[in-house]
């Protein structure tokens, strides 16, 4: 009978211990299957660069500007990676320096990589700008009947982009435009004062800004205009595939 009694208490052993067994192997099993939670996103402002984009809307005989259609497009529709937002500005020697301090303040804190004016000009090719002047001496007047000349005084010192204009004016020829240049000379009218109010905002808040005067809509469709630096923004904004620009 002793012999029966050790065999019942073996089994009954070798029973825990299957038990235990088995019920570890279902916890393990249960751990494997639980998902880890996902890690927090980045916030969006740190995952995208942003880029602040101005245009004009008409001016004397200039109806359809396509400075604030492309704008509005990039805002809309802005290149992958990118986030965008857009300003219009009036055509204001006055006006349009005031909007752009308000514009780029509003959006300082979240580091914007690029403030990028855009203005259009009389001929059918895109035209980037080196430098803006602080001396305006036209007598074309603007949207509000004031001329350069009537300022009387300089704005501030002339300044000019820290830009390489050349390999930003390659990635718009690659990304399709046909004639793309450099220039000094930015028109001395509210194109040029605005640059100078983008260069002095960007200096302010450790941003790069260019200005980029386009061809008009008659000559190239805004729509087409807008695919184009579009394009050439997303490659422009790009740190891993060009030096373009300096971030």
């Amino acid at each position: 009978m002793s012999s029966a009694i050790s065999r019942a208490a073996q089994s009954t052993f070798v029973e825990r211990d299957f038990l235990r067994v088995r019920e570890a192997c279902e916890v393990g099993a249960a751990l494997l299957r639980r998902t880890p939670p996902a890690p927090a996103p980045y916030p969006e402002c740190v995952r995208r660069p942003l880029v602040l984009v101005t245009g004009f809307g008409p001016f004397e005989r200039v109806r359809s500007n396509p400075s604030r259609a492309i704008a509005a497009a990039l805002e809309r529709r802005p290149p992958e990676g990118v986030r965008v937002r857009a300003c219009e500005l009036p055509v204001s020697f006055v006006g349009a320096p005031r909007e752009v301090e308000r514009f780029v303040a509003r959006h300082a804190a979240e580091r914007p990589v690029l403030l990028l004016g855009l203005g259009v000009q009389k001929l059918g090719y895109f035209r980037f700008e080196r430098r803006a002047r602080g001396r305006y001496t036209t007598k074309r007047i603007d949207n509000d009947g004031t001329a350069g000349a009537d300022l009387r005084r300089r704005v501030g010192p002339d300044r000019r982009t820290k830009l390489d204009l050349r390999s930003l004016a390659r990635l718009l020829r690659s990304a399709g435009a046909r004639d793309v240049r450099v220039s000094n000379d930015a028109g001395g009218y509210v194109c040029e004062r605005t640059y100078h109010a983008l260069l002095t905002a960007g200096a302010k808040h450790g941003i790069d800004a260019v200005f980029l005067h386009v061809p008009p809509a008659k000559v190239t469709r805004a729509s087409v205009q807008a695919r184009l630096v579009r394009e050439w923004l997303g490659c422009a904004c790009a740190g891993e595939r060009t030096p373009a620009l300096g971030n």
